[in-house]
């Protein structure tokens, strides 16, 4: 036994030593959760307290799957192998592959993807004699589609056309997809659900091969995957080990149910709970900020950590900014402070609750040149919304074939194919050609349709070059060519649509910055030229500082992180944060990302619609003890007298 808990604390010693019946393990930020787990998978197996065969590992990521059954093979030998480790729904196929016949599913059937499933939703729906059934977004059909399989929900519980189009479309997707021998994902739980629920049988083999499970991230799972997980396990011989921590429920908007880890000791009685609670990752006085934020939630398993770093505390940090422009250009000041410590951006995290956010900083990134990758999300400017604006801008100003040919038919203006194959093959460059149309083999249609464009263009080129700023031509520009319309389209619902709306909204806050300090053309072109800097590769190698939201964050540390926006209605979140427990974790799990030191930071006025408005600091800050941190109220730190030492040497060098 002493090989497996070699180096564990006590309360990791008491979790890998137990054996038999029901145990929850909650394991707070940085406490050492996988070593836990594969230490008392190892452990069982080793002491022939199970066969390797007879323990099932679920996880909720393949990547988190292969790491536990690789560092449990490094440890325990060949003899690890046969573990089973893997997804819910890598289970939920094991299981269909042998009994499948029972739901009615051929020996080899198919697992169609999400796209796939949207086609199968479309087809069902053309035989439909539904009035205004085209106006339907399918993504938010496919949606609603799982939410009800996973309720067990057939008829709608009100008038709203989603809701009476998805009883419509449920009993005849799911026979369609009979029809094709195919599962959707959902499937790969509610189907073995039904199977080990009508078949007493089936359940009993299962128990048997499978009589000690394991579940990682216990917090995450949903109603459906809590279901199996009961059918799975024997009621009279529980051997179920759950690891989780409620505090980091972060999911709730995609399913996670917190209640599952919560009520866990009331609903498998004579559980064993051990509270794993030395975090070995934070500075103490980033711990104890923590802590106080999420004691502030009082549905929860009672438990603050306890910090085993003994290095002297150090503070966070609260900067109090003026505005995005102000928070963007002195958070780049305090990255090259960290520089010039010879601290490297890999162990650099930017977060903040919203993508939108990531705007500011991103142009002020390229700007300085400062490599940076984005995690868990598409780069703010390289959505196709801004990617669009710039590429009208740049069609109107330095007309490129590569911006001109974006920007041709967006708005669709019905110029077809083969005409941008004549563009595109006639000698001279795309845009001459498409100047000078009427001499190429295009028709009347489209070569209108082009000359009407460039008409446009020309325009738009003159308002830009008349004003210091060029945010109301722009928008003049995109009213004209109905480009909102266009966006709306293309989205799968009014709050996407609202979304990327708002995308482009802070794209033009980011470029009224660049022309307050230099007005007109200047700016505008000195805006252009610094939004295509970013032309070095990313990879795993370069050292490149992170930019993430709250919930991309989740699972990953950091020796310096700052939370950038920490203002009402964008923490908790004006729009999605309905759970203020759930923005409060979220909060949590973002602080307890750093390490060495944190900085948070607000601002005390947004631009929106092109209007500076007011805004506060969000309640989760307001209820930290103003001892637990540093503020400073103008945005910038007293300049100490090593930094005036290597400020007044860097003007030096500046002037050799």
């Amino acid at each position: 036994m002493s090989y497996w808990l070699e180096g564990l604390n006590p309360e990791q010693i008491e979790a890998v030593k137990h054996n038999n019946g029901p145990q929850l393990i909650l394991a707070g930020a940085g406490s050492g959760k996988t070593t836990v787990l594969i230490a008392r998978a190892g452990r069982l197996i080793s002491e022939n307290k199970c066969k390797t065969e007879e323990l099932l590992l679920l996880t909720f990521t393949n990547k988190a799957a292969r790491e536990i059954k690789e560092r449990i093979i490094a440890k325990l030998g060949k003899q690890g192998q046969s573990i089973w480790a893997g997804t819910f729904h890598s289970f939920g196929l094991l299981i269909l592959k042998e009994y499948g016949k029972h739901v009615g599913l051929p020996k080899r059937f198919s697992i169609v993807s999400q796209n796939e499933a949207q086609g199968i939703i479309k087809d069902v729906m053309k035989n439909l004699n539904v009035y205004g059934k085209d106006g339907f977004d399918v993504a938010k059909l496919q949606w609603m589609l799982s939410a009800w399989k996973e309720k067990g929900q057939r008829k709608a519980m009100t008038e709203d056309p989603y809701e009476e189009m998805t009883e419509l479309l449920l009993p005849k997707y799911q026979e369609r997809l009979k029809e094709l021998g195919a599962v959707d994902f959902d499937h790969l739980i509610y189907y073995p659900i039904e199977i080990l629920t009508k078949y007493p049988d089936i359940k009993a083999k299962v128990r048997k091969k499978f009589p000690y499970v394991m579940i990682d991230e216990f917090q995450d799972t949903n109603l459906a995957q809590m279901k199996l997980v009961k059918l799975i396990v024997d009621e009279e011989k529980p051997n179920l080990s759950v690891v989780g921590d409620d505090d980091q429920s972060i999911y709730g908007w995609r399913g996670a149910e917190i209640k599952n880890i919560l009520n866990f000791p009331k609903t498998y009685k004579d559980c064993q709970t051990v509270k794993l609670i030395r975090n070995y990752r934070c500075n103490p006085a980033i711990l104890e900020l923590a802590n106080h934020v999420i004691r502030k939630n009082t549905t929860r398993h009672d438990k603050d950590l306890i910090a085993e770093r003994k290095e002297a505390p150090k503070k966070p940090e609260l900067f109090v900014f003026e505005s995005e422009e102000d928070e963007a250009d002195k958070t780049i000041f305090e990255l090259q402070r960290l520089f010039k410590k010879k601290v490297s951006p890999k162990e650099i995290a930017i977060l903040y609750r919203s993508n939108s956010q990531g705007a500011f900083l991103e142009s002020y990134l390229r700007r300085e040149r400062i490599p940076y990758k984005i995690s868990g999300n598409t780069g703010f400017f390289d959505r196709k919304e801004v990617k669009d604006v710039l590429s009208f801008v740049h069609a109107a100003l330095y007309p490129s074939d590569i911006h001109y040919r974006r920007i041709l038919n967006t708005p669709s203006r019905g110029i077809g194919m083969s005409t941008i194959e004549v563009l595109q093959n006639t000698p001279g460059s795309f845009v001459h050609n498409a100047k000078n149309w009427r001499v190429l083999d295009i028709s009347q249609k489209s070569g209108h349709a082009i000359e009407n464009l460039n008409t446009k263009l020309y325009t738009f080129k003159r308002q830009l070059a008349a004003g210091a700023f060029a945010r109301q031509a722009i928008e003049h520009f995109l009213d004209e060519i109905e480009y909102k319309s266009h966006v709306r389209k293309l989205a799968k619902d009014a709050d996407a649509f609202g979304k990327q709306w708002m995308i482009i909204d802070v794209l033009l806050n980011v470029l009224d910055s660049f022309q307050k300090k230099k007005p007109g053309k200047e700016g505008l072109s000195d805006f252009l030229e610094t939004m295509e800097l970013r032309d070095y590769d990313s990879n795993e190698d370069k050292a490149e500082l992170q930019l993430l939201t709250f919930h991309a964050c989740k699972g990953l540390e950091f020796s310096h992180v700052f939370l950038l926006g920490l203002e009402e209605d964008l923490l908790p979140h004006a729009r999605l944060g309905n759970d203020v427990s759930e923005e409060r974790r979220l909060f949590y799990v973002a602080i307890t990302r750093a390490k060495t030191s944190l900085i948070f930071s607000y601002n005390r006025f947004r631009k929106r619609m092109g209007r500076r408005k007011a805004v506060a600091p969000s309640r989760f800050l307001l209820e930290i003890p103003k001892d637990s941190y540093v503020v400073f109220e103008n945005g910038r730190r007293p300049i100490t007298e090593t930094d005036r030492t290597s400020l007044v040497a860097d003007f030096l060098k500046s002037l050799d």
